[in-house]
């Protein structure tokens, strides 16, 4: 009995390859539009751009000097309840105020103890941080003792990753039980376009997002 060979014929249609080749094309340029879409966050407004005022909290060292006793120099931590124990006054409340109204409130307490009450208050110390992360160098957390823009927190992080979207950059803001999402793009940084300054506040993250890498 002699062996029988079956031979079978392939059933790729010719259009086949090319009806893949399109399918995948349309997936590919549809989630390479969704990954590079704008962002749905709150676009930056002018009240953004302006200087956050820094209030004093607990934690924070002041750096206090008396031109009129200089043996009242020293530096002093805010404590927990957000007091300063001064020599001869007693405690100070001082979280939640600026410097220039501790300042303000020490020279009116030692106007009747001493003959010069000037005081200078200076911040030697901050307590209050923002938070730095995605594709910056080093991401942690920096310190917010002075006003400090987006920018220039991504700086005090070591700056941008090779990998950085600069067009897709975001800051969190902790509002009470709600966070708000503002969307920045800092690529005219390096192109001589005008950046505004985004100034942010206490507890705020910025986050870097990374470029979509092809193979």
């Amino acid at each position: 009995m002699g062996l029988m060979f079956v031979t079978t014929r392939s059933t790729n249609r010719p259009g086949r390859g090319a009806l893949c080749l399109a399918i995948l094309t349309l997936f590919f340029a549809t989630f390479f539009t969704a990954c590079e879409s704008t962002p749905k966050g709150r676009p930056v407004s002018e009240q953004n751009m302006v200087p956050t005022v820094l209030l004093i909290s607990a934690g924070d060292i002041l750096d206090i000097t008396f031109s009129g006793a200089t043996n009242f120099n020293g530096a002093r931590r805010v404590g927990p309840e957000g007091s300063i124990a001064m020599p001869i006054i007693g405690q100070i409340q001082a979280s939640g105020k600026t410097v220039s109204e501790v300042e303000s409130e020490l020279e009116k307490a030692y106007s009747k103890e001493l003959q010069d009450s000037d005081v200078v208050v200076n911040l030697a110390g901050s307590s209050t941080v923002v938070y730095v992360s995605g594709s910056v160098m080093r991401p942690g957390r920096v310190v917010l003792d002075r006003p400090l823009t987006a920018l220039e927190a991504i700086l005090e992080a070591g700056g941008f990753a090779p990998d950085a979207n600069l067009k897709r950059v975001s800051v969190i803001r902790y509002e009470g039980t709600d966070n708000t999402t503002f969307d920045l793009n800092l690529e005219p940084v390096y192109t001589g376009g005008p950046v505004p300054p985004f100034y942010l506040k206490p507890r705020d993250v910025v986050n870097v997002a990374r470029k979509i890498q092809w193979f």
